[in-house]
């Protein structure tokens, strides 16, 4: 076959496969993509790579299963750096129900110490039947590689789908720090799906490293609480345990959360229509369906922003109370006088902000009555009973499924001592709100662990 005739489908070290031609450097940048995301030697052509990704997501499709994507750091795991056998130890004995299988010790430029996240084999193996699972870490393959080596040891579950830094990414990453761009963090999903993410969803910490085409967030991620096992008293003290995730059950949900998608995708799939985003918002649309909300003790910008975040959710938000209010959200700036409208009703649950916070990592209505308010019944006990929410103000039916450009995602609550200027640009306000003490000393140590926590992530990678 001729130069001329030759599509050039494959190229291995810039020489096409077919035809034996050098291929253009600068065509090779602009027409091609990696057959391998963790390989750059390999290159198919975006014809080769969109037959390659439809003839995929058709396989998926008559296996009826989905591609689910998962972060591996702080959400299937966590890792430590440390200095000598006694430290690992002392962290054993901190928590006796773990085992050995719940550790792992690794040697990457430091000694690492890994506690992989309660009920992460039975979490993996009970959503493989639901999904076809890859790994995405910005760590080194060899990290990667060591990681799962213990809980897919026979590859059965990932099947070599992993998808890490390589030397050329170092390489660009060094460069940014150098030009002080933003891209070291950025996961793009179009490196393993170029040319559909119908099919697809993303199990991470941090939402806002995930981005598609033109620099837009994904939006078919599934937010997992961030697994922080190991804690520090300061940069220089040795590792210790985070009591409040020894008994982390987080992944328990996920699975249920995850499955829900997958079964609710399938029982109406229409290959014209169907996507996994819109599926992903309509569960998340379940979790406050018929609920109306109204916010008390909060700024103007945190109203809207947790109005945004609630109707994701399917709440109605209102700016007053209503005699069909079934919630009233208090934060730092306290109750008002809509508190004494709602007493007079039955069944209004007045509960502290944090319980917001619950849901949206449970993707599920907590008990109310575990964030009551000292003094106010939960829920209310009043003479008046509430009213049915108008059906033509429910907001969910007019959800933003998000395909267009998000809006700020950076979100805040002003519960006990932390404010809007504090985290307006933190990626992780859901986490931090979630760990914060009201205690003010013990705030100080916890942002010393997060800065301990953040030197060693740095080193890792």
């Amino acid at each position: 076959m001729s130069n001329n005739q030759c599509s050039h489908p494959v190229v291995i070290n810039g020489i096409c496969t077919t035809c034996s031609s050098q291929i253009d450097q600068k065509l090779l940048d602009t027409n091609y993509v990696r057959a391998d995301p963790n390989n750059s030697i390999v290159m198919i052509s975006f014809e080769e790579a969109k037959r390659k990704n439809l003839e995929e997501e058709q396989r998926l499709i008559d296996a009826k299963k989905l591609s689910l994507v998962i972060d591996l750091d702080k959400t299937l795991i966590d890792t430590t750096e440390v200095r000598n056998r006694a430290e690992v130890d002392a962290i054993k004995k901190l928590d006796p129900a773990a085992t050995e299988d719940d550790f792992f010790e690794f040697n990457m430029n430091q000694n690492l110490l890994i506690r992989y996240r309660p009920h992460v084999r039975q979490f993996l193996a009970s959503i493989a039947p639901y999904f076809d699972m890859q790994i995405y870490t910005l760590a080194s393959p060899a990290y990667a590689h060591a990681i799962l080596s213990k809980i897919d040891p026979e590859d059965k579950l990932f099947k070599n789908r992993i998808f890490s830094r390589t030397a050329e990414d170092f390489a660009m990453i060094k460069e940014a720090m150098r030009n002080q761009t933003d891209i070291v963090n950025k996961k793009n999903i179009k490196k393993i799906f170029p040319y559909s993410d119908k099919l697809v969803l993303v199990l991470d910490d941090s939402p806002e490293v995930w981005f598609c085409d033109n620099n837009k967030l994904f939006k078919g991620l599934v937010q997992i609480k961030r697994y922080s096992y190991f804690t520090r008293q300061g940069p220089n003290s040795p590792p210790t345990v985070n009591p409040d995730y020894v008994n982390d059950d987080i992944l328990i949900q996920m699975r249920s959360v995850l499955i829900d998608v997958h079964d609710m995708f399938y029982k109406n799939y229409d290959p014209e229509e169907s996507h996994v985003i819109m599926t992903l918002h309509q569960r998340k649309a379940q979790v406050f369906e018929g609920k109306t909300f109204y916010f008390s003790g909060l700024s103007e910008d945190d109203t809207m922003t947790f109005t945004r975040l609630a109707e994701e959710f399917g709440a109605l938000v209102v700016d007053s109370f209503t005699p069909y209010t079934t919630h009233i959200i208090v934060g730092e700036g306290g109750t008002d006088d809509q508190i004494q409208k709602a007493m007079e009703y039955r069944g209004v649950y007045i509960i502290y902000l944090k319980w917001l916070f619950e849901c949206f990592i449970q993707y599920a209505r907590i008990e109310e009555s575990l964030y009551s308010i000292q003094g106010i019944p939960c829920p209310t006990n009043g003479n008046e009973d509430l009213e049915d929410q108008p059906a033509e103000d429910v907001s969910s039916g007019d959800m933003d499924f998000g395909f267009d450009d998000p809006e700020e995602k950076t979100v805040t609550t002003n519960v006990q001592k932390l404010t809007y200027d504090d985290i307006k640009d933190d990626p992780d306000w859901m986490n931090k709100v979630m760990a914060m003490e009201i205690d003010s000393d013990e705030e100080e140590d916890k942002q010393g662990n997060d800065d301990g926590n953040e030197e060693e992530e740095s080193k890792k990678e």
